[in-house]
């Protein structure tokens, strides 16, 4: 972020509706911060009011860790350094939106139902092969991380890569309008967010809003595989480029799909060439993830070998997809969240293993009334991609049930208490084992692999 004097902050703020800023005295910052646990000095503190806390609390807080401003939203707070303005939140946006339109910055924005925040790291590393750039970090993908995200671009930067996330419709409009995106990519439409949205027709709709705060001519980057993607209305006007792996009309193709030691590799088929790029991700998702990013790396310019360059270099984050060696068992852990479409791509991933194959999967939350058939038909596919299944939690007993209606003999389904998983997982292991372990974030299946490894440590597999 380039310094920002009191004066300037309130010129933007008020760039849309004057008056909306005022007073605050004089005073410079150089980042802005949303967490006084994370204040860093001549930041500006901006307190952000949710259901149980109160972040207008803790403005003398930020001020005594080295926060050099704050803006605050309570009515008639009037002192030094501290900018009135009607709600907090509102000005996060307004600020980054109206700092970001000050930079002659090319925006690139990632949404979707699965892949967001791999095809997010993918783009910006594709884009960053032809200019300097700035990314989302980790998955700040909502109506405060994207703004924090906004205000992190520098003078220096020439291009932003940002991940948009939504639960309920109209948040990714907010979101667009916000960053003004010159190009933007949607994953995929899967069932994430279902129990709010009610169908995936919904969920594309919503998805969709991306455009809401584009020029019309922009590009538009859509995966040419998905149904739900194909011949939209809402991309009237805009410059639509298909990839996918099926779809023949596609204008970038990923063929001779093959996996490899090191991940999945593929050939890049596109307009006037074609290009090898070897990912260090398994999955056919993940070939998904690197054309959306290719793609998009295509329509800024960059040169196609360094783009695929760039992708094949991008690394798994956290625990998307890590795998790793646990004594003489090979773990996919994949533990970031879960849902219909990215447990099907991870089962798949699975199967392709050879040895014995396990699947220690967690419950899928946020799946509402669809949460039982969601779960049975996990187990029916996950029948069909592992050779032991290990389910916990709330809906393991749909998930084992759909596993033995798919013809999985009872004695391969285990449905443990949470607490006993790590000794039953212990007690099945053997050398040259693949596990995939994946669930929803708040069910922390790493844990129980963790423990798990503990015991693998003080004996033997």
């Amino acid at each position: 972020m380039k310094r920002l004097t009191a004066s300037e902050i309130r010129e933007l703020l008020n760039a849309g509706e004057p008056g909306f800023a005022r007073g605050g005295g004089d005073f410079a910052v150089t980042s802005v911060c949303t967490d006084t646990r994370k204040i860093t000095k001549g930041c500006l503190f901006v307190p952000i009011v949710g259901a149980n806390f109160d972040g207008h609390e803790f403005i003398d807080e930020a001020f005594a860790k080295g926060a050099a401003g704050a803006i605050s939203g309570r009515p008639g707070e009037c002192r030094d350094r501290v900018i009135s303005v009607p709600d907090t939140l509102d000005a996060l946006g307004r600020l980054a939106s109206a700092y970001k339109a000050s930079l002659n910055v090319k925006t690139v924005a990632v949404t979707g139902s699965v892949g967001k925040t791999t095809t997010k790291e993918m783009t910006a590393a594709a884009v960053s092969a032809g200019f300097r750039t700035q990314k989302t970090a980790g998955n700040f993908n909502n109506n405060i991380g994207m703004p924090l995200t906004l205000l992190t671009v520098s003078p220096e930067h020439e291009a932003a890569v940002v991940e948009m996330g939504m639960s309920a419709a109209g948040e990714i409009s907010a979101l667009s309008r916000l960053a003004r995106p010159d190009i933007a990519i949607i994953t995929n439409i899967g069932t994430s967010h279902i129990e709010y949205l009610g169908s995936r027709e919904n969920i594309c709709k919503a998805k969709l809003e991306i455009l809401d705060g584009m020029k019309k001519g922009s590009v538009i980057i859509l995966n040419g595989d998905d149904p739900y993607l194909a011949d939209r209305p809402e991309t009237e006007g805009f410059r639509v480029l298909y990839y996918g792996i099926r779809n023949p009309l596609a204008q970038v193709i990923a063929e001779n799909v093959r996996e490899e030691a090191r991940g999945v590799a593929f050939t890049a088929v596109y307009p006037g060439g074609r290009v090898e790029i070897c990912c260090a991700m398994a999955g056919e998702h993940i070939v998904y993830d690197a054309l959306a990013a290719f793609s998009a790396a295509l329509c800024m310019g960059v040169r196609p070998e360094l783009a695929a360059k760039a992708i094949s270099e991008v690394l798994p984050e956290g625990m998307r997809q890590r795998v790793c060696t646990m004594g003489d068992v090979d773990v996919i852990m994949d533990c970031y969240n879960a849902n219909p479409d990215s447990m099907n791509a991870a089962l798949k991933v699975l199967s392709a293993k050879s040895g014995r194959r396990i699947a220690l999967l967690g419950d899928m939350l946020e799946l509402g009334s669809y949460s039982e058939t969601a779960h049975t038909e996990l187990g029916k596919t996950a029948a069909q991609s592992a050779d032991i299944l290990v389910a916990v939690g709330r809906f393991a007993s749909c998930v084992a049930a759909g596993a033995k209606r798919a013809g999985m003999a009872g004695e391969r389904v285990f449905t443990p208490e949470r607490s006993n998983a790590p000794d039953l997982l212990y007690g099945i292991l053997r050398p040259g084992d693949t596990v995939l372990v994946k669930g929803s974030r708040g069910m922390k299946m790493e844990d129980i692999m963790a423990d798990c490894e503990q015991k693998m440590k003080h004996g033997t597999v």
